[in-house]
């Protein structure tokens, strides 16, 4: 399931079968770090004669080849980006529809919390006062 680019998925995927999902890690560590800073603001994309996403999907012009997926850091912006479609090559500006941009931390701390990725905070300490 790498070829869709879905990090939360992906460490969930190692998780259950760390040999099945040997680079799964690698490729959701890669998209996370690719996630665009908040608020997400719904920008126009145009991907359709980008070589980076060819072939397209038969038939369908605004679509990536399913084999492939568009990279998390170029996605259509939308809600919850884990859920929705990771094949979109094309999309009209709404500017006036933003979104908070935390998707990412469900599959950061999950990937934390497997130890695919590391504590950039080791030795710290996050008790209250």
């Amino acid at each position: 399931h790498g070829h869709t680019k879905n990090s939360f998925f992906l460490f969930m995927y190692a998780a259950a079968d760390p040999q099945a999902y040997a680079q799964a890690d690698d490729i959701a560590y890669e998209q996370l770090a690719g996630f665009p800073p908040p608020p997400r603001v719904r920008v126009a994309r145009d991907f359709r004669n980008d070589p980076r996403y060819q072939p397209h999907e038969p038939n369908c012009t605004n679509q990536v080849d399913h084999s492939s997926a568009v990279d998390v850091a170029e996605r259509v912006v939308s809600d919850f980006i884990w859920q929705r479609n990771p094949w979109q090559l094309f999309d009209t500006e709404v500017a006036q529809l933003t979104f908070p941009g935390v998707d990412y931390l469900v599959a950061y701390w999950l990937g934390r919390w497997l130890g695919y990725i590391p504590d950039d905070t080791a030795g710290y300490c996050l008790a209250w006062h």
